[in-house]
């Protein structure tokens, strides 16, 4: 862990001074919650330094669904993660589908973390309620092990 935390700023400029191309800002940082002026920056300096950002979120309730939206419109991010947090997978199969024609109009595929929340089959219906080239699963390597564990497939 680095002394000091780096900025979305810093972490885009040290990226770039290391050749990266590609930086998704996760839901560790609230991106919704950033001024005007400070969320320009990081364009700024993502498009200064020729990187593409992705953005990861947490629930998609309809209000945070919208702020995400445009914040990927703002970035030019064409990859939205994101952590479910809705309490059954119908509700979020629900939510992800009243997503659809935005995200489907701002190009943006919607990356459903495979989190320990919901089992893999639970997962895998999820998916095909949704039924969108705009979402899919966006596999953690640590997490099967959780998902797995005690549970069938």
């Amino acid at each position: 862990m680095p002394a000091q935390r780096l900025s979305p700023v810093g972490l885009i400029e040290r990226a770039g001074s290391l050749g990266v191309r590609l930086v998704q800002i996760a839901d560790n940082v609230r991106l919704a919650d950033l001024p005007t002026g400070e969320l320009q920056a990081i364009k700024t300096a993502a498009d200064s330094a020729g990187i593409e950002l992705e953005l990861g979120t947490r629930g998609v309730s309809p209000e945070n669904a919208r702020r995400q939206l445009e914040l990927c419109r703002l970035f030019g991010a064409r990859l939205l993660r994101v952590v479910v947090e809705e309490t059954s997978p119908d509700e979020a199969a629900e939510r992800i589908r009243a997503m659809l024609p935005e995200l489907t109009s701002a190009c943006v595929t919607l990356a459903v973390e495979n989190h320990d929340r919901f089992s893999s089959r639970a997962f895998a219906r999820l998916m095909e309620h949704v039924d969108s080239r705009y979402v899919g699963i966006s596999s953690i390597p640590s997490t099967p092990s959780v998902l797995w564990k005690g549970r069938t497939l």
